[in-house]
């Protein structure tokens, strides 16, 4: 178990995935997911500064499809 910085909730490590797309955490916010925790990191290429947001996998799974089939 991982404890949120953000709410200071524990949550399930397994289930959770990391997005540096601001715009894609913004989608999954907006459609009513809100993320488990945010932080700040460096991008491992380039080494500017990213935030990085942690969203439940298993309560994301539908948008993560509708996010892929965006504009197509």
């Amino acid at each position: 178990m991982m404890k949120s910085s953000l709410t200071g909730e524990y949550f399930d490590e397994k289930d959770a995935i990391r997005l540096v797309n601001p715009k894609q955490a913004c989608f999954y916010w907006s459609n009513g997911v809100k993320p488990l925790s945010i932080y700040p990191s460096k991008d491992m290429y380039s080494g500017e500064p990213v935030l990085v947001f942690i969203f439940s996998r298993s309560k994301t799974k539908e948008l993560y499809e509708q996010w892929m089939n965006r504009g197509r």
